[in-house]
C-alpha cells in the first residue's frame, strides 16, 4: 500500500467510530452485546458508502464503490474490536459472585482476538482490490481520458475531423487501462502504434491539402523540434532522423508540442480529404533555394552537403538535429506556396518509412 493509501486507512477510523458511536446510542435501548454492534457496523457501512460516495464525486457521478472500499475495512476492524470488548465486560448477578480475574471473561475471548488479527490484513487487502477496480473501470477510464487526454490538441483534432477514428482509439485504450495488468509502457505503445498507423493512412491527404493548413503543420512541427534541441539534442537527432521510439519520455512543454504537432497534420489530412489541391512536383530550383537559404541563416556548406547526402547518419547528434532545425527556419523564410510543396514532397513523405 501507498503512504497515501495507509494515511486514507487511517484517517478513515475516527469518522467510522463516531458513526458505530451514534448507532449504538440509538440501539441500545433495544439490543446489546455482540447484535448490538453487528447491527451498528452495517448501518456505518451504509451510511459511510452514501456519505463518502456523494462526497468524492466532485461534481461528476458518485464514488460509492471507492467510499465502500475507503470505510468498510475500518468499520469492520472497530465492530470487531469493540464487540470483544462488550462481550468481556464482568457481569455482576446477585446470587453470583464476580468471576475472578484468573478466569477467562469470554468462552471464545480467544477466537475473538483470532479474528481482529486476520481482519487487519484482510480489510486491507479487501481495501486495496477494492480501489483497484473502480479505479480501473470502464466508466472510471473513461472519464479520466475525456478529462486528461481528451484535452490535449490531438485528441481535439480528432474528436473534431475523425470523430469515429476518436472513438476507435478511445474504445482501445479504455479496454487497454481497464485490464488488471496494464502497464504505462503498454498504454504509451498502444498510442503510439494507433496514431502511427491513421497518419500513414492519412499522408496522401496532408500532401494534398491547401498551402496555409501545410504551412500550419510545417510550423507546429518546428516549434516541436526547436523544443527538443533546447532540452535534448540526442531526442531532437533521433526525431529528426527516423521518429521518437514509443515510450519516449518528453517534458511536459515538450510533450504539448508534439500533440499541437499531430493535431496540425490531423487538420491537414482532414481538409486534404475535403478540399484536395494538386500542386506542383518538387523541382531542381525548390532544391536549390531550400540550400541558399540554410546558408544564408548560417548552416555550414559541409553540414548541409551532409544532410542531403548518405553522411548525415554519421555526423554527431548535434549537427543532425541543428541541420534540421535549419531547414524548418529556411523553409519560414521562403514563399509559402513554395515551403509547402517542399514541406509536402520531403517531410511529410519521410513519414512512410
Amino acid at each position: 500500500m501507498s503512504a497515501y493509501e495507509i494515511g486514507g486507512f487511517i484517517g478513515s477510523f475516527a469518522p467510522s467510530f463516531l458513526l458505530i458511536f451514534i448507532f449504538n446510542k440509538i440501539f441500545n435501548r433495544w439490543i446489546d452485546g455482540w447484535r448490538l454492534y453487528s447491527i451498528s457496523g452495517i448501518c456505518s457501512i451504509i451510511l459511510a458508502t452514501i456519505i463518502g460516495g456523494f462526497g468524492a464525486a466532485d461534481g461528476g457521478e458518485p464514488k460509492f464503490a471507492y467510499a465502500f472500499a475507503q470505510y468498510a475495512p475500518s468499520v469492520l476492524i472497530l465492530t470487531v474490536f469493540l464487540g470483544w470488548r462488550a462481550s468481556n465486560k464482568v457481569k455482576v448477578e446477585p446470587p453470583q459472585e464476580i468471576i475472578k480475574d484468573n478466569e477467562p471473561r469470554s468462552k471464545n475471548g480467544w477466537l475473538i482476538a483470532l479474528l481482529i488479527g486476520v481482519s487487519m490484513p484482510v480489510a486491507g487487502m479487501l481495501s486495496k482490490e477494492l480501489k483497484n477496480r473502480f479505479e480501473r473501470s470502464e466508466s472510471n477510464v473513461g472519464r479520466m481520458i475525456d478529462n486528461e487526454i481528451g484535452q490535449s490538441e490531438m485528441a481535439k483534432s480528432f474528436q473534431k475531423y475523425y470523430p469515429e477514428d476518436w472513438q476507435k482509439f478511445r474504445s482501445e485504450m479504455i479496454s487497454l487501462i481497464s485490464e488488471r495488468d496494464a502497464k504505462p509502457d503498454d498504454i504509451s505503445i498502444r498510442a503510439y502504434n494507433f496514431t502511427n498507423s491513421f497518419m500513414k493512412r492519412k499522408i496522401e491527404y496532408i500532401q494534398r491539402a491547401p498551402d496555409e493548413y501545410v504551412i500550419a503543420a510545417m510550423r507546429a512541427d518546428g516549434r516541436f523540434i526547436r523544443k527538443l534541441q533546447s532540452q535534448d539534442v540526442r531526442l531532437c537527432a533521433i526525431h529528426a532522423m527516423s521518429r521518437l521510439p514509443p515510450g519516449t519520455k518528453l517534458a511536459p512543454d515538450a510533450l504539448s508540442l508534439l500533440s499541437d504537432s499531430v493535431a496540425g497534420r490531423i487538420e491537414a489530412a482532414s481538409m486534404g480529404e475535403r478540399y484536395p489541391f494538386e500542386r506542383p512536383k518538387l523541382s531542381d530550383k525548390d532544391g536549390e533555394d531550400l540550400v541558399l537559404q540554410m546558408l544564408m541563416i548560417g548552416e555550414s556548406n559541409d553540414d548541409v552537403k551532409a544532410l542531403f547526402g548518405d553522411e548525415i547518419s554519421k555526423k554527431p547528434h548535434s549537427v543532425q538535429c541543428s541541420a534540421t532545425v535549419k531547414i524548418y527556419d529556411a523553409l519560414e523564410k521562403m514563399p509559402p506556396n513554395q515551403a509547402a510543396r517542399i514541406y509536402a514532397s520531403t517531410i511529410i513523405e519521410a513519414a512512410r518509412n
